[in-house]
């Protein structure tokens, strides 16, 4: 069957079913991970940010690695992000992504073709990792593809514990989810919880899930922060101090990258790749997004990121 059937064929089974589909694995299964790294993203299309958002638990891991040896065991027993991510999974949400399309615009289907070659760019990346000794570079033990249809970061997470159920006679499989800033406001909005931080509390208590396995990581943009609501920074404070959310500073050059920019950027120039949205993406998925000549229509209106 054609990549482009089969595809379908996934987001037409999880549709309206609460489920999720693993289109694309590099390396090994999902079900063999200790510690999956969740990107959530329309992924339209993928660029670089989207790929230091995939590798943040390594560069965080860099960082936490180093410290001293002085570290109480206990605290370190306790600590999800003590040790990498072993496995990577990029999570397209067919509730986002299903709208329908503008001229030009990429289709599911090309989301999820995009992702695949992402996930295979990722797996041969060799993020950085280091000791108090030694610095190495390690690679993750899996890349994967995978639609879900689940609105909610909660849905997504309760998805995510019930497909990838830890074996018996192993340890239980943690998931962090990845998020940039303006993401993590959203999701810490009461607003969104019947507008009360109680009800926001309640839900996501759920989303944590009750033996602390999942947890959030976000890059680090402290000027979207600095101008959130006091209450939001306030409760940002406090997810931080119970080391449910973690920040992590990811490569400077990525802080104004967006999938809008590149639309925008490809829309003024559909002629040929212009420098200022080739550097935005991977060589891979500029290839494809030129070989099937996608965003050439992109206005500055409705952007969807």
């Amino acid at each position: 069957m054609p990549l482009h059937s089969t595809l379908a064929s996934a987001i037409s089974e999880v549709r309206g079913s609460k489920s999720l589909r693993v289109t694309h694995t590099s390396g090994v299964s999902l079900e063999r991970a200790r510690h999956i790294l969740v990107l959530d993203s329309s992924f339209n299309p993928p660029t670089i940010a989207h790929r230091s958002l995939a590798l943040a638990g390594y560069y965080l891991h860099n960082d936490v690695s180093a410290e001293s040896d002085a570290v109480a065991d206990e605290e370190v027993s306790h600590n999800q992000e003590a040790s990498p991510p072993d496995s990577i999974l990029l999570l397209l949400s067919i509730t986002n992504a299903d709208k329908a399309p503008k001229a030009g615009d990429a289709s599911p289907e090309q989301r999820l073709e995009m992702m695949q070659r992402l996930a295979e760019a990722l797996y041969h990346a060799h993020p950085p990792t280091s000791s108090a000794s030694r610095v190495t570079r390690i690679q993750p033990q899996s890349v994967a593809v995978a639609a879900i249809d689940a609105p909610t970061f909660i849905e997504k997470a309760n998805v995510l514990r019930g497909t990838f159920a830890s074996s018996p006679d192993g340890p239980p499989q943690r998931h962090t989810f990845v998020l940039g800033t303006d993401t993590l406001i959203r999701v810490l909005d009461p607003k969104y919880y019947g507008g009360t931080s109680f009800g926001r509390d309640t839900a996501l208590s759920t989303f944590f899930g009750s033996e602390g396995l999942t947890s959030i990581l976000c890059a680090d943009r402290p000027d979207l922060l600095a101008s959130s609501d006091a209450n939001l920074s306030s409760a940002v404070e406090e997810y931080v101090r119970r080391g449910q959310v973690r920040f992590v500073q990811l490569p400077e050059n990525t802080h104004r990258v967006s999938s809008s920019a590149v639309r925008q950027a490809i829309a003024a120039k559909s002629d040929n790749r212009a420098n200022d949205w080739g550097l935005m993406v991977d060589p891979a998925i500029a290839e494809f997004v030129e070989k099937n000549g996608l965003y050439r229509h992109e206005t500055n209106n409705g952007v969807m990121i």
